[in-house]
């Protein structure tokens, strides 16, 4: 509430910016990884369109619940995030294959405005068999249609609303905080990238603990 925004909207506000920042550092580092041959190609293309359809229900879903219900969403998906990571090695026998398991994903990526990488980096590395390195790029491939559709859903829904007569606001995408973290994105995002290819494989999934989103 720092710069004044109603609060009736700005969950919504801050989801719809961070979600548009996330198509450039998206794009970015798939193309990255892409170069280091770390992206399913072919899982994505025949999976594609469940994570394009799942997200677009999920973002449908936003609009019959309240701020403070997206709020505990949220949370209770970074606590199950962090968790998540440290029990992995117990649930992978219990992880199969299963499209209805992508297409929840994409719906709760969809719903409360993050890219899901923990949730999609465990699934393709346990049920997928993916390496764990490829388990990370294609989880980045995965995360330019959710951030896309994401985006255009809170742009349309914010113009329907009042947010367009608030400075630097054009839907629900505060214009300053978008420039500044997409530019800082396409500075770093390659550094991450290089560095997520050099280190051990254990200490990468370490991290993921740290950053559940």
């Amino acid at each position: 509430h720092y710069y004044s925004f109603d609060p009736s909207f700005s969950i919504r506000l801050i989801l719809g910016t961070t979600m548009t920042c996330m198509i450039f550092n998206a794009v970015s580092s798939s193309f990255y990884y892409k170069k280091a041959n770390l992206i399913n190609i072919e899982y994505v293309k025949k999976n594609v369109w469940i994570i394009i359809l799942s997200t677009c229900i999920g973002v449908f879903l936003t609009q019959f619940f309240s701020s403070s219900v997206m709020k505990m969403v949220f949370a209770a998906f970074c606590c199950y995030s962090g968790f998540n990571m440290v029990l992995r090695k117990k649930q992978q026998s219990l992880l199969k294959p299963n499209k209805m398991i992508v297409s929840l994903f994409g719906a709760l990526c969809g719903f409360i405005g993050v890219g899901g990488a923990s949730l999609f980096v465990s699934y393709f590395n346990n049920a997928e068999k993916m390496e764990f390195r490829e388990s990370i790029g294609t989880s980045a491939a995965f995360q330019v249609p959710i951030a896309i559709v994401r985006s255009l859903s809170y742009l349309v829904l914010g113009l329907t609303t009042q947010t367009q007569q608030i400075d630097n606001v054009i839907g629900y995408i505060y214009v300053p905080a978008f420039l500044i973290i997409s530019i800082t994105a396409a500075i770093f995002v390659k550094i991450g990238v290089i560095i997520s290819t050099k280190i051990p494989s254990a200490q990468l999934k370490k991290s993921l603990i740290f950053l559940p989103y």
